[in-house]
């Protein structure tokens, strides 16, 4: 049976000037890095962790950002089903997709 936290994602939002960043990731990700042909994903608790949230708030947060990054399966899987990635935007290091969407003002 799986843990509550890998239900759950840890969102971050940080109000820059050039607009609102949001950094939203699948909860167990926290803390861990990924390496793979030289490319390093470093989810650092210091960045992206926040407060834990559920689907609903995480669809409501992905659509008021400007700059949004999003990391895991989970994550990934709902910023493409609301149409705000696309699939081919998604990369991935060791199997963990991540993506990254920029509103041009």
């Amino acid at each position: 049976m799986a843990s509550k936290s890998h239900n759950k994602f840890s969102l971050r939002v940080i109000e820059t000037e050039k607009g609102r960043l949001v950094n939203i990731c699948d909860e167990e990700l926290l803390g861990r890095e990924f390496r793979e042909k030289g490319i390093v994903l470093s989810i650092k608790e210091e960045f992206y962790k926040g407060i834990t949230v559920d689907e609903d708030m995480v669809i409501d947060e992905m659509k008021k950002a400007d700059i949004l990054i999003v990391i895991g399966k989970r994550a990934v899987d709902i910023a493409i089903r609301e149409k705000i990635i696309h699939p081919f935007a998604v990369l991935e290091v060791e199997g963990v997709p991540y993506a990254m969407y920029t509103n041009v003002l």
